[in-house]
């Protein structure tokens, strides 16, 4: 049974959501629907096909989210002229590429880990990639800049040279194969200037972060989760709007960054949790503007009273040996600490 054929929706339907149809002998057909912007298909556990698509099926379609469909396959609509947001979350079998959408500013894969792109959109503003196989999301990329086929170890070598410099946020989550094919894997930041928020969790094969240019929009940074990271730039990371920087189970990390104190001049919340080779404040002290210092699990950088930054602020301290005292302030802490 075609369900869309069978509820005969109103041609000028603007928003449709289907929601956990079961039954095996259900079908989506590609129906056109020239008024539709937002459409939704999620807990679709039997869903196996959708298509084949009118011409210019869904011209005003702005918003397409597929949800939880772990055995669809087949294609999906080859050319979305309006879309501005996709988002494609645990469709494991869904192996095809997405469409054509020269207006998009969002892009979500999470878990589905076979669809591709053939060509990153310029417009692209939001990114976020999930999952520890989604090499072949950007394979097609990979191979349109290179004469050569990459090998299975290096998919990610063209992150900065393929991702949009119109990124705002970008997120990379789960991605295992996440790396450069140097000795030194790292990613490179330099051509997200217009990047605002940054986090990469769990992708343990990123040894290093580089950037050798101001990254002027960065407001938000958080790296959690990367077991390889031993450094950040030698001569700093250069982002005078950052606001908020948070650093947690890096195993190898060694050091914070150089020059916060002047790089970093507006930074008011910075995080550090579970990072045990670190073992001293940066040169130079921290910057004058942070307000929230919380330090948890991180016993060498605490090994000394003495290496306690002054700061105007709320310092929270937990799991660092004896440096913390549940219910009251140690007494070396700098007088100009609040809490």
């Amino acid at each position: 049974m075609d369900i869309l054929k069978e509820l005969k929706p109103h041609e000028k339907l603007e928003e449709l959501r289907i929601l956990e149809f079961l039954k095996n002998d259900d079908s989506f057909s590609g129906t056109a629907f020239p008024s539709l912007k937002y459409l939704i298909f999620e807990d679709m556990r039997c869903w196996e096909v959708w298509g084949p698509f009118e011409s210019n099926a869904f011209p005003q379609l702005e918003t397409l989210q597929i949800l939880r469909c772990p055995i669809l396959r087949g294609q999906l609509p080859n050319h979305l002229p309006s879309l501005v947001s996709l988002e494609i979350k645990y469709c494991e079998q869904l192996a095809c590429c997405l469409p054509s959408a020269p207006c998009i500013r969002e892009l979500r894969i999470r878990n589905s880990s076979k669809v591709a792109l053939q060509e990153m959109p310029s417009s692209l503003e939001v990114l976020r990639i999930e999952g520890s196989n989604v090499e072949s999301i950007f394979e097609a990329i990979t191979n349109s800049n290179s004469n050569s086929q990459p090998s299975s170890s290096n998919f990610y070598s063209f992150l900065g040279d393929c991702l949009p410099s119109s990124l705002t946020q970008l997120t990379i989550f789960n991605c295992n194969k996440l790396h450069l094919p140097d000795f030194l894997p790292s990613l490179p930041l330099d051509t997200f200037t217009n990047l605002n928020q940054l986090n990469i969790y769990n992708c343990k094969n990123i040894g290093c972060v580089t950037v050798s240019q101001s990254l002027p929009k960065l407001a938000t940074f958080s790296i959690r989760g990367c077991p390889n990271v031993a450094s950040f730039p030698t001569q700093g990371l250069p982002a005078p709007n950052l606001f908020r920087f948070t650093i947690s189970y890096c195993n190898k990390l060694e050091s914070f960054p150089s020059h916060m104190n002047t790089l970093l001049p507006k930074l008011e919340y910075l995080h550090i949790d579970d990072c045990p080779e670190i073992e001293s404040f940066p040169e130079g002290g921290m910057p004058p503007s942070l307000r929230t210092l919380s330090i948890t699990n991180c016993h060498k950088l605490l090994g000394s009273p003495s290496s306690l930054p002054y700061l105007f602020g709320t310092i929270f301290i937990t799991k660092c040996g004896d440096v913390g005292v549940q219910g009251s302030s140690p007494p070396h802490l700098p007088p100009t600490i609040d809490n």
